[in-house]
């Protein structure tokens, strides 16, 4: 690289405003695929076993019980696949991220954390689409959204 080839002004600016943006987007993965493993952790436990397998469907179709339970393991592959993506600094909220700006707040800890967990929740659907079969699946209306008792599990 020569002087001629480094980024100045603008075209600095760009690349900074570019690598914030990878690494608020990396950060917000990892804090989604937390959140979906724990739903859907909570949520198979409530079904029957707590690793998904044995799970008890009953009063739902055949197809339903597949799909739900391909829902149910879908968090697991989709935090494989964030963990092979990412870094360890990924984990960590960089001080401009919303979560570590919430997490900030004048609230008590557990407080904050809850906060930051439901907003997680209710993005879950827009992240990936797995996430948003889950959902269908167990809103009562068949809606792409976590329902108010997802915050339960």
């Amino acid at each position: 690289m020569t002087i001629d080839d480094t980024p100045t002004g603008d075209a600095a600016r760009d690349d900074d405003g570019r690598r914030l943006v990878r690494e608020l987007r990396a950060q917000t993965r990892v804090a989604l695929a937390g959140v979906g493993l724990r739903l859907a952790r909570s949520l198979a436990a409530r079904f029957g076993a707590p690793d998904g397998r044995g799970v008890d469907f009953s009063g739902l179709g055949r197809a339903s019980q597949d799909e739900l339970a391909r829902a149910l393991a879908f968090p697991q592959h989709y935090a494989r696949q964030v963990a092979e993506g990412t870094t360890p600094a990924d984990a960590a909220f960089a001080p401009a991220h919303p979560l570590a700006r919430l997490r900030a707040l004048a609230l008590p800890a557990r407080q904050s954390a809850m906060l930051a967990d439901l907003l997680l929740l209710a993005c879950l659907p827009e992240a990936h689409e797995g996430f948003a079969t889950l959902c269908r699946l167990l809103h009562p209306d068949g809606a792409a959204r976590p329902d108010l008792g997802f915050g339960n599990a």
